[in-house]
């Protein structure tokens, strides 16, 4: 049977996690699925349990060295032969219906679809972590409803034929590091005049959060590394969109992701004691503020933050003053 998408699962020191996550992946019914399993040099049991796995549609690799998430990363797409691939973290679990639905439905049989999104779950509390509506965007729409609002490497079903490898891979090579090298697979498949569809069904069940590869590497909750990571998404639009009005739209974008960040009270992102986060926050704020085409975007998204956060103080207000005459 000719194959139609390979499951990526990139994985590093989570043996039953991610024994669970193969687990879940092999309940597609389907056969015109590939699984690749990248083991980035586990120092656990890793490589030799998911080697018990007895799947054929399961291929699994094993780095000589630890090459860092990115690389890993890129390798494993790298590998797949389909044209399709769907990104799993190593600690989710697939919904193996939302697959076999879309296969059964020809959905990936279209050239000219660039990205599928669907919902995810958060398996530890049933609440939404991501939650679409079903939808077909153009480019520019496309950017605005998807660019930078699902980092998360689960649940991106990619058109491979649309990434720019070479683009990924150069950045790997020269950038001092990629935070989110699946980011920069998205944003090359956007720069393509492709279909985005986004699907409320739910493709994935987020994990227990924990310490994830990219932590493993680098502390990018840090209010510091997120400012290198916005620096550094600046220069990648530059370097993909030629055109100023998408590159305006990805600036809104980050100038709204940037803004919600200010509002987070997490000692991860601003340390501890008072007079830390303030003082952090205010250099968050500056630094922000400088970034090339950020300044007039961030502060407008701020205030509206902050008109947000007033509406719903004084709705808490309004409620609980009910609550009292009661």
């Amino acid at each position: 049977m000719k194959k139609i998408l390979t499951i990526c699962i990139p994985t590093y020191n989570r043996c039953e996690k991610v024994k669970n996550t193969i687990t879940s992946v092999l309940k597609i019914k389907s056969e015109a699925i590939d699984v690749i399993v990248s083991d980035n040099n586990s120092q656990d049991d890793t490589w030799q349990e998911i080697n018990k796995f007895t799947d054929p549609r399961l291929k699994l690799y094993k780095q000589n060295k630890n090459v860092g998430f990115s690389q890993n990363l890129l390798d494993i797409v790298s590998r797949a032969k389909t044209s399709f691939i769907f990104l799993l973290s190593d600690d989710d679990l697939l919904e193996s219906k939302f697959i076999d639905d879309l296969i059964n439905s020809n959905s990936l049989n279209v050239d000219s679809v660039g990205l599928i999104y669907g919902s995810i779950l958060k398996e530890y509390n049933n609440e939404y972590y991501l939650k679409y509506n079903n939808g077909i965007y153009s480019k520019g729409k496309a950017i605005s409803e998807v660019a930078l609002k699902h980092p998360y490497m689960s649940g991106m079903l990619l058109n491979k034929d649309y990434i720019d490898i070479d683009f990924v891979r150069n950045l790997i090579e020269n950038e001092k590091r990629l935070l989110y090298p699946q980011e920069v697979m998205v944003l090359t498949i956007l720069n393509n005049d492709n279909d985005i569809i986004t699907l409320s069904d739910i493709c994935c069940y987020q994990g227990v959060p924990g310490k994830s590869h990219i932590v493993d590497e680098n502390a990018y909750y840090y209010f510091k590394e997120r400012l290198f990571l916005f620096k550094q998404y600046v220069r990648i639009f530059d370097m993909i969109f030629e055109s100023c009005e998408y590159r305006r739209i990805l600036y809104s974008n980050l100038a709204e992701f940037a803004s919600g960040i200010c509002f987070s009270m997490s000692y991860l992102i601003w340390g501890n004691g008072f007079f830390t986060k303030v003082s952090n926050k205010f250099n968050y704020y500056k630094s922000m503020s400088d970034i090339k085409g950020m300044f007039l975007l961030f502060n407008l998204k701020l205030i509206r933050c902050c008109m947000i956060k007033i509406i719903e103080l004084l709705k808490l207000k309004s409620m609980l003053k009910k609550i009292m005459r009661k």
